[in-house]
This record gives C-alpha cells, sequence and structure tokens, in this order.
C-alpha cells in the first residue's frame, strides 16, 4: 500500500447506472489522503496495492454530497442578457463567482442549480495507481506536465535544491495558461519538500505572438 501523501499516478473510470461518465484521458497526479479527489476515493487508494486494479462504491455523502433544494434558484434573464449569453437547457454557467448549470428557461427567469452536476448520485469506480512518483524529478516533471503538456521540460538540482521549469512558446500563448501555471505552482511547492527554489523559464517567440 502507498503511504499517505504519496504522490502517485492514477488511472480511473467512473460509473452511474453502468454508464461511464468520466475517464480522464491520462494518469491523474493525486496526493493520496490529501483530499484532491473525492472522500471515498480517496479512503479507498490509501488501502491500494500498486498496480492493481480496484472497484470501489461510493455513495453521495461520500462523494460529492446530497442534492440541496436550496442551491436551486430563479435568476432573472436580464443578468444574463448583460453578460451577453443566451441560456439554454444544460449549460454550465458562473454566477456569483460559483458554477451552475441551467434548468429551464422560461419568460423573464432562468431556473439555475449550483449543486454539483453528480451531487446525490452514487458512483462506481475502477481504478489503479500506475506509478508511485519518488524522486524530486519525477515528481516535478509528472505535476508539470499534468498542468502544461507534454512539451514542458523538467530540471532539478540537488545541491541547491531548485526545481527549472522551461515553457515553450506556444504553451505559453494558450488561453488558460497563467491559472493553470499558478495551479502547478501551488502543487509543487505544497508536496515537494526537497524544492526550495522553484524557476520558470517562459519562451516568448516574437512570430508567434498574436497581431494587434
Amino acid at each position: 500500500m502507498v503511504e499517505n501523501g504519496s504522490l502517485v499516478k492514477l488511472e480511473y473510470v467512473a460509473y452511474i447506472d453502468g454508464q461511464q461518465v468520466e475517464k480522464p484521458s491520462k494518469p491523474l497526479i493525486v496526493a493520496v489522503g490529501q483530499k484532491q479527489v473525492l472522500p471515498g476515493l480517496d479512503e479507498a487508494l490509501l488501502k491500494a496495492e500498486l498496480e492493481k486494479e480496484v472497484s470501489v462504491t461510493i455513495p453521495p455523502e461520500k462523494g460529492y454530497g446530497e442534492r440541496n433544494p436550496d442551491l436551486v434558484r430563479l435568476v432573472p434573464m436580464e443578468l444574463f442578457r448583460r453578460q451577453g449569453i443566451d441560456p439554454v437547457v444544460g449549460m454550465p454557467v458562473e454566477l456569483d463567482n460559483m458554477q451552475a448549470r441551467v434548468q429551464s428557461v422560461s419568460g423573464g427567469r432562468v431556473r439555475v442549480d449550483f449543486n454539483p452536476e453528480l451531487a446525490g448520485k452514487t458512483i462506481d469506480y475502477k481504478f489503479k495507481i500506475v506509478e508511485q512518483l519518488k524522486t524530486p524529478l519525477a515528481k516535478i516533471d509528472a505535476i508539470a506536465k499534468q498542468f502544461l503538456g507534454d512539451s514542458v521540460r523538467s530540471f532539478y538540482e540537488v545541491d541547491f535544491k531548485e526545481a527549472k521549469i522551461e515553457v515553450d512558446s506556444d504553451t505559453c500563448l494558450k488561453q488558460g495558461y497563467f491559472g493553470s501555471k499558478g495551479r502547478m505552482i501551488a502543487m509543487l511547492l505544497a508536496h515537494l519538500d526537497e524544492v526550495k527554489t522553484l524557476k520558470i523559464v517562459e519562451e516568448y517567440a516574437k512570430d508567434k505572438l498574436p497581431l494587434e
């Protein structure tokens, strides 16, 4: 079994009533037992063996929680129009810095649901810890690629406990890059005690910059 706090590569598929609802395209980097996945899945990870497939059923109270009817609200259509949004049923939206989903559109009102989409659902998982990341460089490289893509290059200087990540111009210019970079930095500093200094070297090629 892996230790609490270990960084691992996790493969999984999630099902509800036999229907697949989630399957990451590549292994997810997770700190075991650190609340980075659903509570029920986190508990199962602490008992799992490396490279052994496990099946676990997670009830709502250890998943996305029970549905809360108070989180279903009517919102004036004008609020959407001011943002240039034409709401349709099923559309994900952000209101008051919270994620929601449009339930219905009627006249001048829109019913939105702030519950997580899978709230109240029992979820079946099949998962496997495919690798436990042990060296600083392996951890740095895996986290960097999870957030920024496979083109990044990672280095680790043992004597100075310094991590360096090189990011090419194509990656730097992608939409959402700065948010992904911030989340990467937070995870690196939280889970790598070996790293005292983190350097990110960004390339911005002039011929790839967007025209004004």
